[in-house]
């Protein structure tokens, strides 16, 4: 009997320990986390001009470059336009304006630089300007309209003009991250060439 009630007793132990080391468990499904990578895309382009440097065609065909033929007085049309792609991230974007034509301009009319101004450039220094908001996807931004030459160029200045040209080229930095267009351009610094 001893023996029985031993045995009964190491049963009920094993029995007892054996049911308080059952664990309780529960599972979930995973969850996976996927990265991609940002894009920004601009193109630049502006307006096809005819011989006297007027629009071809209300400036709908859209070039990569134009000819002129200087005359005093002139006005002529242009429209370097900065266009954000359709599937670009918003970005900050900023045109370098090489205008050999500064000394050229008329007085009494826009000049380039002015015209940059009112269209909502901001000068960085020298020839790099910016815009100062962030820019979105499937936006164009016009960076000036006309070419207004002086009245008072002789045959000496209107041919120095004519051997020289505005050379515009656009950049832009994705604006995440970054709490404006000059700390953006501050930490990715100028793009080869500028």
């Amino acid at each position: 009997r001893t023996m029985i009630f031993v045995t009964a007793m190491v049963l009920l132990f094993a029995m007892v320990t054996g049911s308080t080391l059952a664990y309780m468990t529960s599972k979930t499904a995973p969850v996976t986390n996927t990265f991609t990578y940002g894009t920004v895309s601009i193109t630049l382009d502006e307006g096809e001009v005819g011989e006297n440097g007027l629009f071809t065609d209300a400036g709908k065909t859209r070039v990569m470059a134009n000819s002129y033929k200087v005359v005093p007085g002139n006005s002529y049309d242009k429209d370097p336009t900065v266009h954000v792609g359709d599937n670009s991230d918003s970005c900050y974007i900023f045109v370098k304006v090489e205008n050999g034509f500064t000394t050229y301009e008329a007085d009494d009319k826009d000049t380039v630089a002015e015209q940059m101004e009112d269209n909502g450039w901001t000068n960085m220094s020298g020839n790099i300007w910016y815009k100062a908001d962030v820019v979105t996807k499937g936006t164009d931004h016009v960076v000036f309209t006309k070419l207004n030459i002086s009245n008072d160029l002789d045959n000496t200045a209107a041919e120095a003009a004519a051997q020289t040209s505005i050379v515009i080229s656009a950049y832009a930095i994705q604006a995440e991250g970054f709490t404006s267009a000059t700390g953006a351009y501050t930490a990715a610094g100028a793009p080869q060439g500028w």
